[in-house]
């Protein structure tokens, strides 16, 4: 499985009980049924299962319809609607008598007769004009023009009716209408107009038609908006000064759909006060605006309060959190909590509205002319505070990487695709955890600042009306050369300053690196402030919690994910060592760190000893993890039930439950088979490992709401099919197994066949077990395993012929290539030295070894140890073969770099003169590996350490033979 034990130095005797026994009976999971055919009593006691969490959809649902419905009564209530027009039937307008009467009598005069007889026959301009001429002389004149303006006045109004009977396609009426019209004012351009055929193009009509709409409809639209937009403009403005306010750098964001339903509710009030503003300059006054005067102490009061209460809760949403934290520990019930807030706020309302009205006889009253303009400072308010909120508290963040006093275009773009990956990016890693599990950082939320003044002036001026960016991240160089400085604000405040370099977050780094500080990689230090960045945010943004598994400190974070990140950073095993341990001591709340170092540690596992710590250890980390509870289903249920529960919610630890489950399932059926069939520990360690199968199940064959965790969850599957499989192996028969099918549409992952290849295994199937090694073979992780994994310890053997070694074992090393050569191999080969043969015969010669150490600058001493390797190597007399670098580099970790130190080793193992070794060497090369006992399991050891072929007999026996002649 997935890890490794050496098979010699095996206990056979019974196995010792783990440290944490009862670790599993804190767990928020299924109990375990004992199965049938195995020792009894688990320890812990039966445990349940995680339960569907719901996100409270319908309440929010609710609580956005509420809050919908609230508005629009505002909107009814306090925005003015326009004035009121009666209504008018559509019928042709009717004169009054007065319209239709005759002009005043003046026979005396010629001239007012006869413009009373123009007037009569509607010829109104000469009518006019002659009663003009009389106006100075004749107070008749005066009469005849009034008769004249009323006659054109009722003939427009005729006109104009006949106009709203075309609009309603009543065209027969319209055209009577203009008829009577003219009949009242033949010189009506109106009903001429009307009555006449357009013959005129079409462009020149449309012309006319837009000319009238414009001057009926824009240009009065143009005059009112130019003001409101200004006034909104302003109001946008102070919004966004008050955004520090309502969001300081240390204020706890509000849930996403709340912050959404501020923003929106805030700019829908600030334009309802931006048209109540225009309205009360000359319409009617709304409904509000004339209540009593009894209530509008009432009115401002639940105004102050709710601003109040917007801008209190803006701030201190965390102190919120922890007071309602406080009250559920004193036994106050969680749903309580709601309603008790809504009864403190009614209670304040009250209280300030006596306090205003007991202030009235004092001639403290809101006068009538101010009342309206107080109602619309207190909506502006409101609208403001919302507004701001909504802004503040936005996950939305920019990042602005420079290399000195220039922005980094590319680093800005590693940054931002960090942050992606971190925050957005599916759970990876089977074995062990890859990066962070964080899924909620959307990828709209990040954003580079854009290049130009043009384009940064734009972007300022679109954020003053859409959401802005209140998260601004800055990286830029430190003192040193390898070394940033993170600056992260929000709205304006800072909100965070790290200095991240390799001492911050792998300490020790020139040991551990072999090198300088010149050695950090920038990608590294740049992903470490990635770190930096999302563990602030989360901090802010609880929501950037969930996946994140306990983590809280950005030290610990940059250490894991450097370790982690693909592909591995510079230092290889060692570093990622160091980083992990560091991760986890620096914040041994990080469940992820604590994880990935466990994993590594168990790398080394070799002995059964090894391997019962390494599963005591994953016992400890799986009872830290939170427990959940999960009443609708028995440990013993079916796939098929386990299919209709209802849909799980992730909280952030799915993907960790899962690699813990089978890590420690791995774990202790990698101890199963590493001690005697008949041992009494075997069945204890197969119960352990059908627990740990069992939790597995649970969490791999449940249906997950979110997408990501769903396929991540598939992956388990398979894998947890060839776990029980490999349990069957172990225990000899299906009694007791949980249920456990494997998706035949689905392809098998490489993971689940390496188990399979385990099983094959071990059940003696070798030509099975080889092909689904080679097919699982690509992945790197999978021939680490595999070389020291104790499934395959029946293939492993080095006399054997399986070819287990062709499929998994790393090509032997060049001879320069060899530790002991350093950062000089390059050198040597650049200078025609490949193989020991090479080597031996240039320092062979006289001066060789003194001129090589002056080609090279090295001392001769050096160049004397690479002599006597080479020596040991070397094809030095004819018919010799050089012996192979794998077996040199296991002499050197078994501290044989001479032929003389080997000569010592084979005379102290065989307790016999060198000549007698040598002669049974020569005569029978079989018992000279059995006379030096000692050497040839030195070399298997030293094989196993490097997870490497091991030697056979016959090359001990060749090479004592060699260095013996």
């Amino acid at each position: 499985m997935a890890v490794a034990v050496r098979e010699a130095g095996i206990s056979a005797d019974g196995a010792r009980a783990p440290r944490c026994c009862s670790a599993y009976a804190t767990r928020g999971s299924p109990s375990v049924a004992e199965p049938a055919g195995l020792a009894s009593a688990l320890c812990g006691e039966p445990v349940r299962g995680r339960d569907a969490v719901s996100h409270g959809g319908l309440s929010r649902f609710v609580a956005v319809a509420a809050a919908t419905v609230l508005l629009l009564a505002i909107v009814v209530a306090v925005v003015p609607l326009g004035p009121p027009q009666s209504p008018t039937e559509l019928t042709c307008f009717t004169p009054t008598n007065a319209a239709q009467a005759s002009p005043p009598p003046a026979d005396d005069d010629p001239v007012l007769r006869q413009a009373g007889a123009l007037a009569a026959e509607g010829r109104l301009a000469l009518a006019e004009r002659l009663y003009e001429q009389r106006l100075t002389t004749d107070s008749r004149a005066a009469e005849g023009l009034a008769y004249v303006d009323g006659r054109r006045d009722a003939a427009a109004r005729v006109a104009a009716s006949a106009e709203r009977l075309t609009r309603a396609d009543r065209g027969d009426e319209a055209d009577t209408c203009f008829q009577q019209a003219l009949i009242l004012d033949p010189a009506n351009e109106v009903a001429r107009a009307a009555l006449t055929p357009d013959e005129r193009v079409l462009p020149a009509r449309a012309a006319d038609r837009w000319d009238a709409f414009r001057t009926r409809w824009l240009e009065p639209i143009g005059r009112v908006s130019v003001p409101a937009l200004v006034v909104l403009a302003v109001l946008l403005v102070v919004a966004r000064l008050l955004t520090p306010l309502t969001a300081p750098p240390d204020a706890r964001a509000w849930p996403d759909w709340t912050r959404r339903m501020a923003w929106w509710a805030g700019l829908a009030l600030l334009l309802t006060t931006v048209v109540r503003s225009i309205g009360l300059l000359g319409w009617p006054a709304p409904w509000l605006d004339g209540v009593a005067a009894d209530f509008r102490a009432p009115v401002i009061a639940a105004a102050l309060v709710a601003a109040a209460v917007i801008a209190w809760s803006a701030r201190s949403a965390k102190r919120l959190e922890t007071w309602r934290e406080r009250m559920v520990g004193l036994g106050a019930p969680r749903g309580a909590l709601g309603p008790g807030y809504v009864f403190l706020a009614a209670l304040s309302v009250v209280v300030l509205a006596i306090f205003t009205r007991a202030l009235e006889p004092l001639g403290l009253r809101i006068p009538d002319e101010v009342w309206p303009w107080l109602l619309t400072g207190a909506l502006a308010l409101l609208g403001l505070l919302l507004h701001a909120a909504g802004r503040g508290h936005a996950l939305r963040l920019q990042v602005t990487v420079k290399k000195g006093d220039a922005s980094d275009p590319v680093g800005t773009a590693y940054v931002l695709a960090r942050l992606e990956d971190l925050g957005s990016a599916p759970p990876r890693g089977l074995k062990a955890p890859q990066q962070v599990d964080v899924q909620d950082l959307p990828s709209s939320a990040l954003s580079s600042l854009p290049a130009g003044k043009v384009a940064a002036a734009l972007t300022s001026v679109v954020n003053l009306v859409f959401p802005s960016v209140p998260w601004r991240a800055s990286v830029a160089g430190g003192g040193e050369p390898d070394e940033v400085v993170v600056t992260i604000t929000r709205n304006g405040s800072v909100a965070e300053t790290a200095i991240v370099n390799a001492s911050r977050f792998r300490p020790k780094i020139s040991a551990a690196a072999g090198d300088g500080d010149a050695d950090v990689d920038p990608s590294d230090l740049l992903t470490a402030a990635a770190a930096v960045i999302l563990t602030t945010l989360a901090d802010r943004h609880p929501t950037l919690r969930v996946g994140l598994c306990g983590a809280t400190r950005w030290q610990s974070v940059a250490a894991y994910v450097v370790a982690t990140k693909p592909p591995e950073t510079r230092g290889g095993r060692e570093l990622r060592r160091e980083l992990l341990a560091t991760a986890v001591d620096v914040d041994p709340e990080n469940a992820l760190a604590r994880l990935a170092y466990l994993r590594l540690l168990a790398e080394e596992s070799r002995t059964v000893e090894d391997l019962r710590t390494d599963a005591e250890r994953l016992m400890e980390l799986a009872a830290s993890i939170p427990a959940l509870d999960s009443p609708e289903a028995p440990t013993d249920a079916t796939l098929e039930q386990l299919g209709r529960l209802p849909l799980v919610w992730d909280d952030g630890w799915t993907a960790f439950r899962l690699r813990t489950w089978h890590a420690l399932t791995a774990t202790w059926l990698n101890l199963c088979v590493s001690v005697r069939p008949r041992s009494p520990g075997r069945v204890w360690y197969a119960e352990q490992a059908l627990h740990s199968l069992t939790e597995l199940r649970w969490h791999a064959f449940r249906d997950y709401a979110e997408r990501n965790v769903q396929d991540f969850a598939l992956g388990f599957r398979g894998i947890a099919f060839e776990l029980r499989e490999a349990l069957r192996a172990v225990v000899g028969s299906d009694e007791g197994l949980p249920d456990v099918q494997r998706d035949p549409v689905r392809p098998l992952g490489l993971y689940a066949l390496y188990d399979r290849a385990c099983v094959s295994a071990y059940c003696r199937r070798s030509e099975d077990a080889l092909e689904e090694l080679r097919l699982a073979s690509g992945l790197t992780e999978v021939r680490t395993m595999a070389r020291t994994d104790p499934w395959f310890s029946k293939l492993r053997r080095p006399d054997g012929d399986s070819g287990f070694w062709d499929v998994i074992g790393p090509p032997d090393p060049a001879f320069t290539d060899l530790p002991l050569f350093g950062e000089q191999g390059p050198r040597l080969r650049a200078l025609g030295i490949r193989t020991a043969t090479d080597l031996w015969l240039v320092t062979s010669c006289a001066g060789g070894t003194t001129q090589l150490a002056h080609s090279l600058g090295v001392p001769e001493v050096v160049v004397a140890r690479w002599h006597a390797l080479a020596e040991l190597g070397a094809a030095r007399r004819p018919g010799d073969e050089e012996i192979s670098t794998r077996l040199l580099a296991l002499l050197l970790r078994s501290g044989m770099h001479s032929v003389d130190v080997l000569k010592e080793r084979v005379t102290e193992d065989g307790g016999r003169a060198s000549r007698p070794l040598a002669a049974t060497a020569a005569s029978r090369p079989t018992p000279s590996a059995a006379a030096a006992p000692r050497l040839f399991r030195s070399l298997a050891d030293a094989a196993a350490g490097e997870g490497v072929r091991p030697p056979s007999r016959t090359d001990v026996d060749r090479l004592i033979a060699r260095t013996l002649a």
